[in-house]
């Protein structure tokens, strides 16, 4: 099973003027602002990462087996397709009908109603599944995207991680969002 991002949220999670007044660099002072936006990506992956959450709305693609419960994401918001491979080899789409979705838990799922009886069965991930899930970034979400950024900011050079002040300030911010996997 695997998850993958088809396509990212537009905005940034956190705006470039924001993360300028926090490193206290003029608005005026343009030329590290491609370096910045980079910085904030990565913060933001980075913050994805460390809680197993979407923060801004992200439309993913679910590649695997069918079950009775497909788990798909954390703050699953809606299902736009679910898709299988046949025993031909070609692809099948299942109807709104044929499946449920439960987006009322942490982690939302399909259920499919067992129509499905010809899935390939020699194909390790004849299920596509293409969703939206994700949810606003929290104000905690957004301090830890500014400190990781002004760290990366002020030290430029290869280290060779996070400072321990800093990585403790990351997680304590990231820890309440942290979704388990078991």
């Amino acid at each position: 099973m695997a998850v993958t991002i088809k396509t990212e949220p537009v905005d940034l999670a956190v705006e470039l003027s924001l993360v300028k007044k926090h490193c206290q660099i003029d608005d005026d002072i343009t030329d590290d602002d491609d370096l910045l936006t980079a910085y904030i990506h990565a913060a933001h992956q980075l913050c994805q990462t460390i809680t197993g959450r979407y923060f801004g709305n992200h439309t993913l693609l679910f590649k695997g087996r069918l079950s009775d419960e497909i788990e798909l994401a954390a703050d699953l918001q809606t299902v736009a397709s679910v898709k299988y491979r046949n025993c031909e080899g070609s692809q099948q789409v299942i109807s709104e009908s044929d499946y449920g979705v439960s987006t009322s838990g942490l982690v939302g799922f399909v259920r499919p109603y067992g129509v499905v009886s010809d899935v390939h069965k020699k194909d390790p991930e004849p299920v596509t599944i293409e969703f939206v899930a994700g949810m606003p970034v929290p104000k905690t979400v957004v301090q830890a995207i500014l400190l990781l950024v002004s760290h990366w900011y002020e030290n430029r050079q290869a280290v060779g991680r996070v400072t321990e002040e800093t990585e403790y300030s990351v997680n304590a911010l990231l820890k309440h969002y942290r979704v388990i996997n078991i």
